[in-house]
């Protein structure tokens, strides 16, 4: 039996808040394929897109991914969050605003991207955090192996030698 590598988690602070309201905290996690792959990412960013009416959920996440793949503009995101390292997302919120909405991720590494992930989700006071699977953009994209045991490990530099 095959051993499979274990997915990181970072969870993320994100601000949500409607136009009668003051922000609220919610959170959104990005899953990473494996550690080493959390590791080796330079910056990840979050974009946030309406799902506007009439248009099939189901097609939405597949088309912003499709997209991206093939520089082919994504359209105008309602929020956009700055490009940060994994070790930082945390301490960097999202406003993202109440409401149904596509959350993307793009995970960079050596200027280029590396991971996207991108969820459906209804951001609600008291819903649990979103959660944004990354995969690789191609089948040929290769993670360097890590001594880390954690992303936390990487961020606070006390990985094995």
């Amino acid at each position: 039996m095959r051993a499979r590598p274990l997915a990181a988690l970072l969870l993320v602070p994100a601000l949500a808040c409607s136009a009668e309201s003051d922000p609220v905290g919610e959170q959104y996690t990005l899953s990473f394929p494996s550690t080493a792959a959390a590791v080796a990412t330079e910056s990840v960013q979050l974009l946030v897109f309406d799902v506007p009416p009439g248009t099939s959920r189901a097609n939405l996440c597949p088309n912003l991914l499709q997209k991206r793949k093939s520089a082919q503009p994504l359209g105008k995101a309602l929020v956009e969050g700055p490009p940060v390292s994994p070790c930082n997302a945390s301490k960097q919120p999202v406003t993202i605003p109440f409401g149904e909405h596509a959350l993307f991720a793009i995970a960079r590494k050596e200027g280029k991207d590396y991971l996207l992930g991108c969820t459906l989700q209804t951001i609600a006071v008291g819903d649990p955090p979103a959660a944004v699977y990354l995969t690789p953009v191609t089948a040929q994209v290769i993670t360097p192996t890590t001594k880390c045991p954690q992303l936390s490990a990487f961020c606070s530099r006390t990985c094995p030698n």
